[in-house]
Formats: structure tokens, sequence, C-alpha cells
């Protein structure tokens, strides 16, 4: 009975490192395009500015930097879920050596 319940626990443990994972790669783009919507509002402000054309570029730059942030931020989530995935499957082989 008792190991039984502990699968179970396991298998939630397992569940939770791939959600974790998914959502890693769906934030790093959303991120991203946040940025991007940044950067062009703040274009619009500075459109009566001279100075504006090369404060854009740099903004338009660091947003940029961001997106990619965001994605390299999603690939290490995927990882982490993966990770999770492993130490899931890790406790259930021990479980199992534990019942024998």
């Amino acid at each position: 009975m008792e190991q039984e319940g502990k699968k179970e626990e396991q298998q939630e443990v397992k569940e939770q490192g791939q959600e974790q994972g998914l959502q890693g790669p769906q934030q790093g783009p959303q991120q991203g395009q946040q940025g991007q919507q940044q950067g062009q509002q703040q274009k619009g402000k500075q459109k009566g500015q001279p100075q504006g054309q090369l404060q854009k570029k740099q903004q338009g730059k660091q947003q940029g930097q961001q997106g990619q942030q965001g994605q390299q931020q999603g690939q290490e989530g995927l990882q982490e879920g993966l990770q999770g995935q492993e130490q899931g499957q890790q406790g259930q082989q021990q479980k199992g050596q534990q019942g024998q």
C-alpha cells in the first residue's frame, strides 16, 4: 500500500517538472514580444525630438536583447523540466528497489 502512494507522489513531481519545462519556452517569446512593443511605444513618444532617432535605435537593440534573454530563459526552463522528469524517474527506481 505504502509503495503505491509514493509512486503517485513521484508521478506528480514528474508532471510538475514537465509543466515547468513547457511554460519556459512560452514565456521566452512572450517576454520578447513585450520588449518589442515597449520599444515601439517609446519610438512614438520620441518622434518630436531630433535625438529621438539615435535613442530609438539603442532602445530597439536593448529590447531585442531582452527578447533573446527571454528565449534563453525559456530553454533553461525546458532543461529544468527535463531534470524534473529524470529526478522523478530516479525516484521511482529507488522506490522499486526499496520494495524488494
